[in-house]
């Protein structure tokens, strides 16, 4: 059992992505990794900035992340590479799960929200509620 980390994903959101990561593997023989730490490896990295062989040592093997590191972030015919994708999908959602508690505030709250936050791509988003919330 792994240490928790702050860049980990729900394993009910990682079930929503699980196929797309899924669809490189050929058949051979039965996974060793549990592809669920094998992604939130890979968010730590992201996140944390660090170094491969600085990886935690309780995840599994940085060699073994890399590897599916590099299959997942290769781009095929011009498209988003697989891992692309995933990361756009949990932010899709995130976004939704965000907007949703958004709209539960009050106006001044929401206000205060948008004050704050200089730098958030889905930010109109946040002010069309302010306005359907002052319309109301």
């Amino acid at each position: 059992m792994r240490k928790s980390y702050s860049s980990d994903i729900s394993r009910k959101q990682f079930e929503k992505i699980k196929p797309l990561l899924l669809s490189t593997r050929k058949s051979t023989c039965p996974r060793e990794l549990d592809l669920y730490d094998v992604f939130c490896e890979i968010l730590y990295l992201i996140k944390s900035g660090c170094q491969w062989r600085m990886l935690p040592s309780d995840f599994p093997n940085w060699c073994s992340i890399y590897s599916y590191f590099r299959i997942w972030s290769e781009k095929k015919e011009n498209r988003l590479s697989l891992l692309d994708q995933a990361l756009k999908k949990i932010m899709k959602k995130w976004q939704a799960d965000l907007l949703n508690q958004f709209e539960q505030l009050e106006l001044t709250q929401m206000k205060e929200v948008i004050k704050r936050f200089k730098k958030i791509s889905f930010k109109q988003d946040l002010r069309l509620a302010i306005s359907k919330k002052e319309n109301y």
